[in-house]
């Protein structure tokens, strides 16, 4: 099997992984605005979730900035590249 890695596909794959990224903070964000009704209904309950929603947002913040280095690095190896073509053997 034979695909071709070009430009257009390198940029599909970072518009599609942005839109993931954006989903994935949509759905923190929508955490942290149920705060206060969270802490109300679950009272005691509510630290180790509080406490969750703070490490999944500060983890997200350290993946989003891995993320943009990824996007700079394929941005400047296309930029030098420009298409690459990669074979894929069946190993008989």
């Amino acid at each position: 099997m034979e695909f071709i890695v070009n430009e257009q596909g390198c940029k599909n794959l970072i518009n599609e992984m942005y839109s993931g990224m954006r989903d994935l903070s949509n759905l923190i964000s929508e955490l942290e605005s149920m705060d206060g009704t969270l802490k109300a209904a679950l009272g005691e309950d509510y630290d180790s979730i509080g406490r969750s929603v703070s490490v999944m947002k500060s983890e997200f913040a350290d993946a989003l900035r891995e993320f943009r280095q990824v996007v700079t690095d394929m941005n400047e190896y296309m930029s030098r590249v420009h298409q690459v073509r990669v074979a894929m053997y069946n190993g008989n």
